[in-house]
């Protein structure tokens, strides 16, 4: 299993609609509005990492008012 937490950065005032279009991407599993240096925080999984990839660059980095993302790849789950 491949995962990864991404941190999203949005435009000001958007972080509801990408957070609504986020829920609607089958490997995103988590999704929280955070405050601090980023706007969101998105934890996706998939069976493989280039699907993981895949999702990550051509469906969260595509949806509309998305400035940036910063991902985390989890390479050990201790729990």
């Amino acid at each position: 299993m491949a995962i990864a937490y991404v941190l999203i950065n949005c435009d000001l005032g958007n972080d509801e609609q990408v957070i609504e279009e986020l829920k609607h991407i089958s490997d995103v599993k988590e999704v929280n509005g955070v405050f601090g240096a980023h706007d969101i925080l998105a934890k996706v999984e998939s069976d493989q990492i280039s699907a993981l990839r895949d999702t990550i660059t051509r469906k969260i980095r595509k949806i509309d008012h998305v400035r940036s993302t910063l991902t985390l790849m989890v390479i050990e789950e201790l729990v």
